[in-house]
């Protein structure tokens, strides 16, 4: 069994760096709308098993929907605290990936590349950096036991030095559809001209409408 952790933050916290250019409602929106192509670009497969971790119940309605598992943050205390709390129920020894939230590109192939079974006992950890090559989009270990969240600036390389410490050869995968996250004002107008299809495309070209009514999203103000 391969596990697969997705963090969510808090949606009334959610990217807060484009505050500029979209509401507190409208994030929250965002979110939910790239958490659902990134669910939907799961490979289906029996040996695969999702946690969603958030505190939010719009985001475990929509996990639910793809068969993901919730993990109940009682208190948001940033990305690695809540990855460590789904580390906590999955067996030492299985091999587990985090992949970020806020990836409305990733696809099947891309996302297989990550987390593909490993076919001998040697320890394999697999990095897929963001865009910059300064943070971690995506990291699988072939065991729960090898995965330490470092996630923030700079883990790309404290991944990579973490491992060759224990070590591991690091591999890192050069996934396209996983290198652009959706931070900044400029990642949406990068995103909005690459992507021409998807729940989060269809968000933003609402958005342009004006026929955004955030039916899903409450308690963000």
């Amino acid at each position: 069994m391969t596990h697969i952790i997705i963090p969510i933050k808090t949606l009334a916290l959610a990217k807060r760096r484009l505050s500029a250019v979209l509401s507190s409602p409208q994030r929250a929106e965002l979110v939910l709308a790239m958490l659902e192509d990134l669910l939907g670009a799961l490979p289906p497969s029996d040996d695969v098993r999702v946690w969603v971790v958030a505190g939010d119940d719009a985001v475990f309605h929509l996990a639910s929907a793809y068969g993901a598992r919730p993990v109940h943050e009682q208190m948001a205390r940033g990305t690695n605290s809540a990855v460590g709390l789904a580390l906590s129920q999955i067996p030492e020894d299985e091999p587990v990936a985090v992949i970020m939230g806020d990836l409305p590109m990733a696809t099947p192939d891309d996302i297989g590349a990550v987390i593909a079974p490993v076919e001998s006992d040697v320890p394999t950890i697999r990095l897929a950096p963001s865009r910059g090559r300064d943070g971690t989009n995506a990291v699988c270990a072939s065991a729960r036991g090898l995965l330490h969240p470092s996630f923030g600036p700079g883990s790309l390389a404290r991944y990579v030095c973490a491992a060759r410490v224990a070590g591991i050869a690091p591999v890192v995968i050069e996934a396209p559809s996983l290198a652009l996250d959706i931070d900044i004002a400029g990642d949406l107008r990068d995103f909005y001209t690459s992507a021409s299809s998807g729940v989060t495309r269809d968000f933003l070209n609402a958005l342009q409408r004006g026929s955004i009514t955030h039916a899903r999203v409450k308690g963000a103000a």
